[in-house]
């Protein structure tokens, strides 16, 4: 999520090419299973200006080190802001596919430029039919921040071995309080409008990223945090399973206790997801397992990533979900 850092800069402010890479090429160099998606999502603390702990240098060179060498065959990142980490990440061109823009920027006043796509990018080592960037509507009240990093969400189609497949990578308002829960949801809810008018097509679907949101085990456990409404939504409405219901010790995608980037004073919190959507199709997906992935000593971030690893099925088997 951007800081509250941005903040000070507020008193002077006054102010898609086709995947055309061959599936045999994919599959050879993909390292896991054919019939299987291993799916990571990461907020990449990617800002455009300087923080205390960033140690950008160092450490966008073992972002790209640790995803040109993982077995993930979908990324999801945020907070990909910073120009600097978007050219750290291109040579991860020779091992994934990507539509998302490395070039595009927005001069934010003087100061420093930004990302046009909300801080997002997906990569994939399967060939990416097609993808679109939609920004979330600018709401009266929100935090100076959240106006500057003009978020949204990236819906990347790709053809996988087993079957099409659609991900949705997406970073939604931070913040605990009322007014931000009720913005996310406003966020959610024009997300829903615009699934259910471009992309009516039935294929397993997959809701990645830093959505910002408390968990319900979470907020079972400490009392300090509220039920998120917009947890419930994503998961009544639009009907969106989540790969990990219960949160252990070991399961914080933001926790100081384990990343010395993460913020001190936070409490340590599930902010990070991966859910899947299977309703009514010929093909779905089944979880095998998730964790958190780059933690304590391996820490990229002040979040940990979050990834997943689901096999095909057809809808005439009895689906079975493992923690």
């Amino acid at each position: 999520m951007l800081r509250n850092i941005l903040l000070s800069f507020s008193c002077i402010l006054c102010f898609v090419k086709v995947g055309s890479a061959d599936l045999l090429h994919a599959l050879n160099t993909s390292k896991t299973s054919l019939d299987e998606l291993n799916i990571l999502t990461l907020n990449t603390w990617g800002l455009p200006i300087w923080y205390p702990k960033s140690n950008k240098g160092e450490r966008y060179q073992d972002i790209y080190k640790a995803l040109q060498s993982s077995e993930y065959n979908i990324i999801c990142l945020q907070e990909v802001f910073d120009r600097k980490l978007r050219n750290e990440l291109k040579p991860l061109n020779n091992d994934f596919q990507t539509l998302s823009t490395f070039d595009c920027k927005r001069n934010i006043g003087f100061l420093f430029s930004m990302d046009c796509q909300g801080g997002l990018m997906t990569f994939s080592k399967f060939p990416i039919l097609r993808e679109n960037f939609h920004q979330f509507p600018l709401l009266d009240g929100m935090k100076v921040e959240e106006l500057i990093g003009e978020k949204g969400f990236l819906v990347t189609e790709i053809e996988s071995p087993s079957v099409r497949v659609r991900v949705i990578n997406t970073h939604l308002y931070s913040g605990q309080t009322p007014k931000d829960e009720g913005i996310r949801m406003a966020q959610v809810k024009h997300m829903e409008l615009i699934l259910s008018q471009q992309y009516k097509e039935q294929i397993p679907t997959f809701l990645a990223g830093d959505l910002n949101i408390v968990h319900p085990h979470v907020a079972a456990q400490d009392t300090s945090f509220t039920t998120s409404k917009v947890y419930d939504y994503i998961s009544t409405n639009l009907g969106f399973d989540d790969t990990m219901f219960e949160i252990s010790d070991i399961d914080f995608t933001y926790n100081n206790q384990v990343n010395p980037y993460a913020y001190e004073k936070a409490k340590k919190q599930k902010l990070d997801y991966i859910m899947t959507l299977n309703a009514n199709m010929s093909a779905s997906v089944i979880k095998k397992q998730a964790s958190v992935a780059y933690d304590g000593m391996n820490s990229l971030s002040d979040h940990s990533g979050f990834t997943a690893q689901f096999q095909f099925i057809t809808n005439d088997k009895q689906i079975a979900t493992t923690k």
